[in-house]
C-alpha cells in the first residue's frame, strides 16, 4: 500500500536537491493485541530476525519467511495467496526478564544470531535467536541502561549502568553445558555521570559513553584511557542544563559520531579535530529512548519522532568540508589530540570540554507519518534485510497489484526500509523507493 510521497518541513538552510524520500510504501503491518507497551525493537545484521522488547520484560521474536508458504497467506488483489515475510503472530514469545526491557543489541556478525538484552530487573542476558533460555545471565548493581558487543572481539561485552560505571566482561564457554557461557569481569571504570547510552566505534578502538546531563565522553576501548568529552546542550531555554543522551551511533570512517538527546536534537560530531558539530532538529524526542541512525549509504540521517513521524536529514558526501569548514592539521588526525596519560580508572577533574565551533542547524528536510499515535521505537533495517525484501517482492509482484514495482536500479543500498512501533503495539514496516 502506497501511503505517501513526502511531507516537507520548511528549511531555510536547505539547498535545492533531489529529495531523500521518493515513494513510501507500507509493506507490512502487524497488530499485537493486549500487549504491554513495546519499548525497543531491533533486527539481526542478516535481517533474519526481528525482536521486540516490552515493558513487562517479554521479548517477541519473528523469523523472516520470504521463501516459505503456509496457511496464513495474504490474498492479493488478483486472488493469489502470498505469504507475508513476517507472520501476524510472533514465532517466539519469551518472558526474558521480570521488569521492563531497556536495551537490545545484536552481535555485529551476519553469521551470528546472538543478542543481548538489559532490563530494569538489573540483569543482562545473552540469547540465541529462537531459543527460550538465556545462554548467560549477568547481575548488575544498578539498571544496565546500555549494552554492546565488541565489534571485533566477539566474546567481549560492554555494560553501562545507571550507577555511573562501565563493565567490560569476557564470555567464557561453559564446558559442562553446550552453548552456555560464564562471565568474567575484565575491567570496571567509573564515569562522571549517570550513564544512559554507550557505543563502540566500528573499528573497535573507541568507546563513547553518553550521560544524563547530555555529555558524551570518549575512551580508548582497549586500554580504557579517558580521551575527552563534549557537551550536547542548548545555549538557552529549558534544555540549557542538558538532557540525557538516548542514542549514539558511528559513521563507518570511525571519525564521526551521531548523538541523540532528549532535547529533541541530533548532533553530529567530527572527531578528526574534535571541535565542530552540526545540529539537526524538527522531530520530537523528550521522553523516549529514540536513537537516530545514519543510512546505509550514509546520505542521510533518520530518526523517529514521538508525534508518530519518521524524519530524515540530508548528509552530503562532502559533509566534513562544506559544513564544518575544517582546516585539517596532520597532528590532529585520528584523534591524536586525545590525552593518553590519564589512567584507565581516573576521571580528570579538569574535564577536556571541547571548544565547539558550531555549524548550521538543519531543520527536518523530509518526513512521513508512520502512526497517528505516539511512536516508541524505530530502526533503519540493515542492507541484508533490504536485499531479502527486494527479492521477495520481485518474486511476488506479478501476483499483486498492491506491491510496488521494482526497476533494475533498486538495490539494498538505495531502497531504505524503516521499521517502527507505537504505544498500542502496532508494528509497521515501510519501504522508501527513490525517485
Amino acid at each position: 500500500m502506497k501511503i505517501s510521497t513526502k511531507f516537507q518541513i520548511s528549511n531555510k538552510t536547505r539547498k535545492a536537491r533531489e529529495n531523500d524520500i521518493g515513494s513510501i510504501w507500507l509493506i507490512r503491518e502487524i497488530y499485537l493485541s493486549l500487549t504491554p507497551q513495546i519499548l525497543k525493537l531491533s533486527m539481526s545484521i542478516d535481517g533474519e530476525w526481528l525482536i521486540l522488547g516490552s515493558q513487562d520484560g517479554s521479548i517477541r521474536q519473528w523469523k523472516f519467511k520470504g521463501d516459505e508458504f503456509g496457511d496464513s497467506g495474504m490474498i492479493s488483489s488478483s486472488g493469489h495467496q502470498i505469504e507475508p515475510f513476517f507472520n501476524e503472530k510472533e514465532d517466539f514469545n519469551i518472558q526474558a526478564h521480570s521488569n521492563a526491557i531497556i536495551s537490545l543489541h545484536w552481535e555485529n556478525d551476519e553469521g551470528s544470531h546472538r543478542f543481548l538484552s538489559s532490563s530494569m530487573d538489573r540483569t543482562v542476558k545473552l540469547w540465541e535467536a529462537g531459543s527460550t533460555e538465556p545462554n548467560a545471565v549477568i547481575n548488575c548493581s544498578d539498571w544496565p541502561t546500555s549494552v554492546s558487543f565488541h565489534p571485533i572481539q566477539k566474546n567481549i561485552i560492554f555494560i553501562g549502568s545507571l550507577d555511573a560505571s562501565v563493565q567490560i566482561l569476557r564470555l567464557i564457554p561453559n564446558e559442562g553445558s553446550p552453548n552456555k557461557f560464564l562471565t568474567k569481569v575484565v575491567e570496571t571504570i567509573r564515569v562522571q555521570d549517570l550513564l544512559t547510552s554507550l557505543s563502540i566505534s566500528p573499528n573497535g578502538k573507541y568507546l563513547a559513553c553518553g550521560f544524563k546531563d547530555g555529555g558524551v565522553a570518549f575512551y580508548d576501548a582497549r586500554t580504557l584511557k579517558y580521551r575527552c568529552d563534549v557537551d550536547c546542550r542548548n545555549r538557552r531555554g529549558k534544555s540549557s542544563k542538558g538532557r540525557k543522551v538516548s542514542g549514539i551511533s558511528w559513521k563507518r570512517d570511525n571519525k564521526s559520531v551521531l548523538v541523540t538527546t532528549n532535547d529533541s536534537r541530533v548532533r553530529l560530531f567530527n572527531l578528526s579535530d574534535l571541535s565542530t558539530f552540526v545540529k539537526f532538529k524538527g522531530h520530537i524526542n523528550e521522553e523516549t529512548l529514540l536513537s537516530a541512525q545514519i543510512s546505509n549509504d550514509e546520505k542521510f540521517i533518520v530518526s523517529g519522532s514521538e508525534n508518530g513521524y519518521i524524519c530524515l536529514w540530508d548528509l552530503q558526501p562532502d559533509f566534513g568540508r562544506s559544513i564544518f569548514g575544517i582546516q585539517y592539521n596532520k597532528n590532529n588526525l585520528n584523534g591524536s589530540n586525545f590525552h593518553p596519560n590519564v589512567t584507565s580508572n581516573q576521571i580528570s577533574l579538569r574535564y577536556d570540554r571541547i571548544n565547539i565551533r558550531r555549524g548550521p542547524t538543519q531543520h527536518c528536510v523530509d518526513s512521513f507519518k508512520a502512526f497517528d499515535s505516539s511512536l516508541t521505537s524505530t530502526i533503519l533495517a540493515p542492507p541484508a534485510f533490504s536485499k531479502k525484501i527486494i527479492k521477495f517482492f520481485k518474486m511476488n509482484q506479478r501476483n499483486s497489484l498492491n506491491y510496488p514495482s521494482f526497476g533494475t536500479y533498486i538495490n539494498e543500498k538505495n531502497a531504505q526500509i524503516f521499521i517502527a512501533v507505537n504505544r498500542n503495539g502496532q508494528i509497521r514496516i515501510f519501504m522508501n523507493i527513490p525517485n
